[in-house]
């Protein structure tokens, strides 16, 4: 693979891995929003979401290392940047650059 080449898989990359975390923060805030949060149950219950939605966004930060070979595999990484791409789209309304 050519340096040129390379750069463009780690620029992909690293973007998917961007936009993978812009969508759990996204999700994170919908949960926030529909959640039932009083004084005296915010903190803790803000701490167990948090916890909740980084295990998932964790797992599948691993999925998307394994299945695009950490960029490697032009074709996956593709794929992986269109569903991304639809998944920040659904939580459109949860961005903060609205």
């Amino acid at each position: 693979m050519r340096l040129d080449e390379r750069a463009l898989y780690c620029s992909s990359t690293n973007r998917g891995i961007f936009d993978l975390a812009e969508y759990y923060a996204r999700v994170l805030r919908l949960t926030l929003h529909r959640s039932k949060l009083t004084p005296q149950n915010i903190r803790d219950r803000v701490l167990q979401l948090r916890d909740s939605v980084s295990t998932v966004e964790d797992a599948r930060q691993e999925l998307y290392d394994q299945e695009t070979e950490l960029g490697r595999s032009a074709d996956r990484q593709l794929d992986w940047e269109q569903a991304i791409k639809r998944d920040l789209k659904s939580l459109e309304e949860y961005s903060l650059e609205r």
